[in-house]
């Protein structure tokens, strides 16, 4: 997972993001890799500020769960314009992000979840290689762990708005499910 990530610059910030990650060998790519697709705001007020997760160690005994809730990123005034994973040696890693200097607007934010696999929700995210089976998706499969749960998560925040906050949660099941805010930018 080193170095995967998005970049939406020192004027932009993500409107959404997914984070992906295939279980085994198919032609666009696999064998258990992750990668991020975003979309990004651009020619918001320039600069950012940089911040990093705390560091987990990805082979202790804690649940994936446990190590991932340490890597919540939070933007509280302004959007993600950056997250980037970093290993920094050995077993150890983190999330090094980027706070848009574009002041947002705190009474319009919104917490969304990542879209649970048949729902009907909208610009809610989606969580599910399920809900398009073909030969390239995989099933998830619970008995290996929460962090099968992450196929295909997609924090979507709609138009007009940036995603300021990134957390790991968990569903009913115990499988991984991504959280987020969501907040419309002031005017300028």
């Amino acid at each position: 997972m080193d170095k995967i990530g998005f970049d939406c610059g020192d004027d932009g910030a993500a409107t959404f993001m997914t984070f992906h990650r295939h279980h085994r060998d198919h032609p666009n790519g696999g064998n258990g890799r992750f990668w991020y697709y975003s979309n990004c705001t651009q020619g918001l007020l320039p600069g950012v500020r940089e911040k990093k997760t705390d560091t987990i160690n990805t082979s202790d005994s804690s649940s994936m769960a446990d190590k991932f809730r340490k890597l919540d990123v939070s933007c509280r005034t302004g959007g993600i314009s950056k997250m980037q994973w970093e290993n920094v040696g050995g077993d150890r890693m983190r999330i090094n992000y980027n706070c848009s200097n574009a002041p947002i607007n705190k009474q319009s934010c919104t917490e969304i979840t990542a879209r649970a696999s048949g729902t009907d929700e909208i610009h809610k995210g989606w969580g599910s290689a399920n809900e398009y089976k073909n030969v390239r998706n995989n099933e998830r499969d619970p008995n290996k762990g929460p962090i099968t749960a992450l196929d295909l998560q997609w924090l979507d925040c709609g138009r007009n708005k940036v995603l300021t906050d990134v957390k790991y949660g968990e569903n009913d099941q115990g499988m991984m499910r991504l959280k987020g805010t969501c907040c419309a930018l002031e005017d300028e």
